[in-house]
């Protein structure tokens, strides 16, 4: 099954959290139209997804992108490369085969996983394309295996939203975000007990802030920066997965804080009166669902 769209109708962020979590396998293929912000990429670029992962790309030349880096890098020849390379099993990350026998180190894999990471965080700058995912999530283990350009692996990979978070605190074109960004009248509600990723110190200062009542224009304050770089900041930790916004969040903080009015009357409290009391204290009180509603209900109306 495939599903095809326009970046301009969907970001690459959105993509890339869609993917995570739904724990999709499969090929994302990014169609570079002429014209975009990401002027010195061309083509079809394919990004592939081992359940929400991210665990390789390749270009629109279809090199042996991988096996060239490591012979330009002089860490292994052309003639062993092409003794060892037959020997690498069906299904396996080339990277991981090398490793495995001690012709390459964890610390070389990952330089050379980078270089993949850094060109997909360059298409994040793109302000228009399409994109079709084939999606291979149904099929067992091996079959999707085999479907992965396993010679162009290392064997590293990255959750789908941590690549989203690390290329929007890298990009330079918050324009092609400026319709995502939540509102400044919006709170943040948490959807994890803990970070799930190192985050900077403005980024955790928000996720400290995310309580669902409290406007991120108060927490701009409150952390001492400009609104947009909050709102900025608090769109990296949505596309991370880390937090979700809550809609007109001073709305809810105003019914969260409603208190009974006290009596007005001086007189005493008559036997009826008290038994009506009494009754009502036996009442079911007004739930945490019920309130929900409420505010549920204020938001079309607002």
């Amino acid at each position: 099954m495939s599903i095809a769209g326009s970046l301009e109708a969907y970001s690459l962020p959105e993509l890339f959290r869609l993917l995570d979590s739904g724990s999709k396998s499969g090929k994302l293929v990014i169609q570079i139209q002429s014209g975009s912000v990401a002027s010195n990429a061309k083509g079809a670029y394919s990004i592939w997804f081992y359940k929400g992962r991210l665990v390789g790309l390749t270009t629109p030349e279809e090199r042996q992108e991988l096996i060239d880096s490591i012979q330009a890098k002089g860490w292994l020849s052309e003639r062993v490369i092409e003794k060892l390379v037959p020997l690498c099993p069906d299904g396996r990350p080339l990277g991981t085969y090398f490793k495995s026998i001690g012709a390459l180190t964890e610390e070389q894999l990952t330089e050379l996983f980078q270089v993949d990471l850094d060109l997909i965080l360059k298409l994040f700058e793109i302000n228009s394309g399409r994109f079709i995912f084939e999606d291979l999530s149904n099929e067992d283990k091996t079959d999707v295996l085999t479907h992965m350009p396993c010679l162009e692996m290392t064997g590293i990979s990255l959750k789908g939203t941590e690549v989203a978070l690390i290329a929007l605190r890298e990009t330079n074109n918050w324009d092609r975000f400026s319709d995502q960004l939540p509102e400044e009248s919006s709170g943040l509600q948490k959807l994890v007990a803990q970070p799930q990723y190192r985050l900077v110190s403005l980024e955790l200062e928000i996720w400290k802030h995310a309580n669902s009542i409290t406007p991120l224009d108060t927490i701009a304050k409150a952390v001492k920066e400009s609104q947009m770089t909050v709102q900025k900041a608090a769109f990296r930790l949505m596309m991370s997965g880390q937090v979700e916004e809550v809609p007109h969040a001073n709305l809810r903080a105003g019914l969260v804080s409603l208190r009974p009015l006290p009596s007005t009357s001086a007189s005493p409290i008559s036997a009826d009166t008290q038994n009506k009391q009494k009754q009502e204290e036996k009442k079911p009180k007004a739930t945490v669902s019920l309130l929900q509603n409420v505010v549920g209900f204020l938001r079309k109306q607002f």
